[in-house]
């Protein structure tokens, strides 16, 4: 087996998402976690491959270093069973600076199809714990991964890019949480567990203690079994009125096709707020004429989605710099392991001769000011981007060092 690549040229990504493939096409691509782990030992023991995997229900990429990139190709597609020609049609294969990129787009959320979603970069970690422990990441891609986790902190610190609530039952927790200072000891009903009902029950129960919060739906069976898994309170379809007398807000997340709840049903004296996910409305209009209580309905929970992406929109900006600034420091250190001694020894060399001008020849893109008391470690800095930089355009060190001796002048 040949010496494992590490070299940036080397870089591959094999994938297929929901920009390539609908999700009937992605499913055959699709990697189960025993799936994942049979082929990173196929690749480990059978190529040079060094890399991980991330399989989501968006996208199935594998990320790695190698010189062989059609060995790697043709595993992947001997597990999933799918054929070159269907690859061909709906999958991708990126490579060098375009796969760093790639890489990191990813991990930040850019590639998602919902801008700025965070869960893609725990996906991101989960992938290469799971390549860590099957022996195929080296101290190259452990980096690499490293700075892409630096960069995705970075956006979710530094911008507003992953902020706001961008799905209707993430709109719905959130109101909730926004418009209540205490939700220690609100009471919430949730009726219906279909698919939004579930997921706004996950959403709640990051919100509050789930013995907050009571579950009723048609089938008994089904409140039930959520109620004994997430530790909510259990309450029987037939007694629907009085998870709703004792509730402070109530969210209808039923499946009907006309209003099935009317104001006569929802004039508590505790119930203030009652948001109705259900399309076409399952709660009565006029319940909103009630003074004591808010009423909010799924276009108006959508419009909170709409704000949130434009607001992610305007942050990408921010974020191609932070990405912009990521993968420059990450090219930069690509240069120095290969180079260190070789850029120290030059460096040193043209510190020693003092040089007057030479601060000002290699920082002045960089808005930072120096000080005297960094100065110099300021000046070593920018030197090394300086060589890093017009070494990764083709220029050798001692070609970088002539041209900063001629164009300098020497400290009288």
């Amino acid at each position: 087996m040949e010496r494992s690549a590490t070299y940036l040229d080397h870089l591959h990504i094999f994938g297929v998402s929901y920009k390539t493939a609908g999700v009937h096409d992605r499913q055959a691509f699709s990697l189960s976690e025993t799936e994942q782990h049979a082929l990173l030992s196929s690749l480990r023991d059978q190529t040079d491959f060094k890399g991980f995997i991330v399989s989501t229900c968006n996208r199935t990429e594998i990320i790695g270093t190698t010189e062989h990139p059609e060995a790697i190709l043709a595993l992947f597609l001997d597990i999933t069973n799918a054929g070159h020609e269907a690859f061909d049609d709906l999958g991708y294969h990126i490579s060098g600076y375009k796969a760093l990129v790639h890489l990191f787009r990813m991990g930040v959320g850019m590639e998602s199809q919902i801008p700025g979603d965070f869960e893609i970069i725990m996906q991101v970690r989960k992938g290469f714990r799971m390549a860590l422990k099957a022996g195929t990441i080296n101290g190259y891609l452990e980096k690499i991964i490293n700075q892409v986790i630096h960069a995705s902190k970075r956006v979710k610190t530094e911008t507003a890019y992953s902020t706001g609530a961008t799905s209707v039952s993430y709109a719905a927790a959130k109101y909730i949480k926004d418009s209540n200072d205490d939700l220690s000891n609100a009471k919430i009903t949730l009726y219906g567990l279909g698919k939004f009902g579930r997921i706004t029950l996950d959403h709640l129960l990051g919100l509050t203690d789930a013995s907050n919060i009571t579950l009723v739906n048609r089938s008994d069976e089904k409140s039930e079994q959520y109620a004994t898994e997430t530790g909510a309170v259990f309450c029987p379809h037939a007694e629907l009125n009085s998870a709703i007398d004792n509730a402070d807000i109530l969210i209808v997340a039923t499946g009907a096709d006309r209003p099935i709840l009317q104001v006569g049903d929802l004039n508590k004296p505790a119930l203030h707020t009652v948001i109705d996910m259900a399309v076409p409305s399952n709660v009565n209009p006029a319940v909103g004429n009630l003074p004591q209580l808010k009423l909010l309905n799924v276009d108006e929970l959508s419009q909170m989605t709409r704000e949130a992406l434009q607001q992610r929109h305007n942050q990408a900006p921010q974020v191609e710099q932070i990405l912009s600034q990521e993968i420059q420091e990450l090219l930069d250190w690509h240069v120095m392991r290969t180079q260190s001694p070789k850029i120290q020894a030059s460096i040193e060399s043209l510190l020693e001769t003092k040089y007057s001008s030479l601060p000002e020849l290699v920082s002045h893109a960089y808005e930072q000011p120096m000080n005297d008391e960094t100065e110099e470690e300021y000046l070593r800095h920018k030197m090394q981007r300086y060589f890093c930089h017009h070494i990764r355009r083709g220029k050798t060190v001692d070609m970088i060092q002539t041209e900063l001796s001629s164009r300098v002048s020497v400290t009288p």
